[in-house]
């Protein structure tokens, strides 16, 4: 499940450093990490499916144990922010980036009706074009990390999916203009499965993340513009 729209918490932007252009680019991490082991019993329909899931079930949670602790809030940040995010995509130089809390994983969502009905209210708000920050600056945007996907299919390797989101007021307008999608790298050095392998897992899962967000931006991004 992606955490956009339904996973959506409203909090405090955090105050943007000034800049002669004026722009920001909020950026927000996810908490948001699923993981799937495929084998060849996939392809004996549901009950393949449902025996292939089963026997991975205890890999896939440590996965994705992995990824959280790799792909933290910060790390996703200082990755997104060494690509030069906001340059490509065509903001100044001197916009100034701002990382937002992560949305609940919707795991915690699921077993919460308080927070249930708090996002059904700030859906209404997304969909309606507002701001999920407070900022009122002129020249803004909200780049969201939506999910990261790991994927372990016999017939095509080890992949790492990005899910993001751009939503983006440049224009003038009251609502944003959206582009939204989700891309791949190959990253078969992870997940670790032995302690010597840590360090070499670590660097294929953000080589992955930092790779998809240059491939989104080409994809996603600059052909729908």
């Amino acid at each position: 499940m992606l955490l956009s729209p339904i996973a959506v918490q409203a909090q405090e932007a955090a105050p943007a450093p000034a800049s002669p252009s004026g722009c920001e680019l909020h950026i927000r991490p996810t908490a948001n990490f699923q993981a799937m082991n495929t084998t060849m019993l996939s392809g004996f329909g549901v009950v393949g499916a449902i025996a292939d899931a089963a026997t991975h079930a205890d890999k896939v949670k440590s996965v994705k144990e992995q990824m959280a602790d790799i792909l933290t809030p910060d790390v996703q940040f200082d990755e997104l922010k060494k690509i030069e995010a906001a340059k490509l995509l065509g903001f100044p130089a001197d916009t100034a980036l701002i990382v937002e809390k992560p949305f609940d994983a919707p795991d915690t969502i699921k077993g919460n009706p308080e927070l249930k009905e708090k996002y059904k209210a700030l859906e209404a708000d997304e969909k309606a074009g507002k701001r999920l920050t407070t900022s009122t600056a002129a020249c803004y945007a909200e780049l969201q990390v939506s999910m990261v996907f790991y994927q372990k299919a016999a017939l095509y390797g080890t992949r790492v999916f990005t899910f993001y989101w751009l939503r983006d007021y440049r224009d003038g307008k009251p609502k944003p203009k959206a582009y939204k999608g989700m891309v791949q790298h190959n990253a078969s050095a992870f997940p670790a499965e032995h302690i010597e392998q840590l360090e070499a897992s670590k660097a294929a899962l953000i080589d992955a993340y930092r790779n998809d967000f240059s491939k989104w931006v080409e994809l996603k991004y600059k052909q729908a513009s």
